[in-house]
């Protein structure tokens, strides 16, 4: 739109402008306020009324938002501590079982040791 607000700034068509006399040294411009100039500009300010109600209405909106989000991320947190907790307990149940099965190996390796000792003495003793 010719005439128009932007960024803070009038904007004019050229034929809007005025200048001094031919005769002055200096040629200074003057914007000619008009009807749409106005316009633009109270358009301009009903937009920036409208923008800023509407981020007020949305901040509550945002804060719930952001609670609900808060929420869920304590339930997961909540939800992966005790995952955490279960598998720690199986965890330790597992190495439990893993020691006492480790515990028989060597307890079979030794009990074998032990045997082919004596069953190589009797072979020697019987090739005698």
């Amino acid at each position: 739109m010719p005439g128009g607000v932007v960024a803070g700034h009038v904007r004019v068509r050229e034929d809007q402008l005025q200048t001094v006399e031919p005769g002055d040294r200096h040629r200074i411009k003057y914007v000619k306020v008009d009807a749409d100039i106005r316009k633009a500009a109270l358009d301009y300010e009903s937009a920036e009324r409208q923008r800023e109600s509407e981020r007020r209405r949305k901040r509550p909106q945002g804060s719930r938002e952001r609670h609900r989000r808060e929420q869920a991320v304590a339930k997961a947190q909540a939800a992966l501590e005790t995952a955490k907790r279960e598998h720690d307990n199986i965890a330790s149940a597992i190495e439990a079982e893993r020691a006492a099965v480790e515990k028989r190996s060597q307890a079979e390796d030794a009990r074998w040791e032990k045997l082919r000792h004596k069953l190589d003495l009797a072979i020697r003793r019987a090739r005698e």
